[in-house]
């Protein structure tokens, strides 16, 4: 009995901590608070800036350290702005509100996934409770306390898996369904865009900014997007299926506005922004479309680990009890 108390204080105080900063089954700083302090830094900047006054080089440099792809996006795209005396007010204003919606979106996410990561605790700590629950109230059950446990750790590992189906789900769908190893990609599209409106705000030419802000991009992104904007598209295949798409289709689409711009000789900021617009909007709805199937999807684990191990168990306590007391 001492065995089952502390196992599960022991659980719940692991599963506490972990789900406390939100860095579970992540491994690393919770997301929210980077963005927090991303949009406080910009927030400041532009007060500063309006004010007339100038910011202190260590508040550059807490700037440009900030975590990836924002310290590369401040880095590369404000000292350009200040070596050719372009205002650095509106790009910081674009800054913190994509910073602002990233970090809406997440808490939204967040709050909607909580559902399933509430399952997920509950799948963890069912099974070894309602083990030590028929340990005490069936009979014969305490007479083979080994063979019993034996049972209940089989029977907490389908728990386990459970948990970490769930909290995968989870996760998915707080991305808008991309996988784990694709989820800087909605980061590094947005800030691309961010990137490619400040080089045409430096001065520099549209296909020369293209060029450039290539350069930052990771090879996967470059060469689904292309390096030259004059590059040939495949045929259109219609609206998006899913970010993943929407995201391997946002180089197809910044590269087109750049070309209407060039070939009718009208500037193409506006339309880049309008893209950038478009592609938040479309990460929200794919969003919003996962977190509303999670639910239904989160019986799965649920019915396929969960309640064979509560069944199993509880068949075979019965079976037990019958055995012992001279049944079958």
């Amino acid at each position: 009995m001492l065995f089952w108390f502390i196992s599960f204080v022991c659980l719940l105080f692991g599963l506490r901590e972990a789900f406390r900063d939100g860095s579970f089954a992540r491994g690393r700083p919770d997301e929210l608070v980077t963005m927090a302090r991303i949009r406080d830094s910009l927030h400041h900047f532009e007060e500063t800036l309006a004010s007339g006054n100038l910011p202190e080089e260590r508040d550059w440099e807490r700037l440009f350290q900030a975590s990836a792809p924002w310290g590369a996006l401040f880095s590369e795209s404000l000292p350009e702005l200040r070596a050719q005396g372009a205002s650095l007010v509106p790009t910081l204003k674009r800054f913190r509100e994509l910073a602002v919606s990233h970090e809406k979106n997440l808490r939204d996410a967040k709050a909607r996934a909580s559902g399933a990561m509430s399952q997920a605790l509950i799948c963890a700590c069912l099974i070894p409770v309602f083990g030590a629950f028929l340990y005490l109230l069936v009979p014969g059950v305490d007479e083979r306390p080994i063979a019993w446990t034996f049972l209940c750790l089989l029977a907490s590992g389908m728990g386990g898996v459970a948990a970490t189906w769930l909290l995968g789900l989870a996760e998915s769908a707080r991305w808008g369904g991309l996988k784990k190893d694709a989820h800087p990609r909605v980061l590094e599209s947005l800030g691309f865009c961010e990137r490619l409106i400040a080089l045409l705000r430096s001065g520099l030419a549209p296909d020369l900014a293209w060029a450039r802000a290539v350069d930052s991009l990771s090879p996967e992104l470059t060469s689904r997007w292309g390096a030259d904007v004059w590059r040939r598209d495949p045929e259109d295949l219609g609206a998006a299926r899913s970010l993943d798409e929407s995201i391997a289709s946002l180089g197809s689409r910044l590269r087109r506005a750049i070309q209407v711009g060039l070939l009718e000789g009208t500037p193409c900021e506006e339309r880049l922004e309008s893209v950038a617009q478009s592609l938040r909007a479309e990460i929200r709805a794919f969003q919003e479309r996962e977190l509303g199937l999670l639910g239904s999807r989160a019986l799965k684990p649920l019915f396929l680990c969960v309640a064979p191990a509560v069944l199993s168990l509880l068949v075979i306590a019965v079976f037990v009890s019958f055995r012992s007391q001279g049944g079958f």
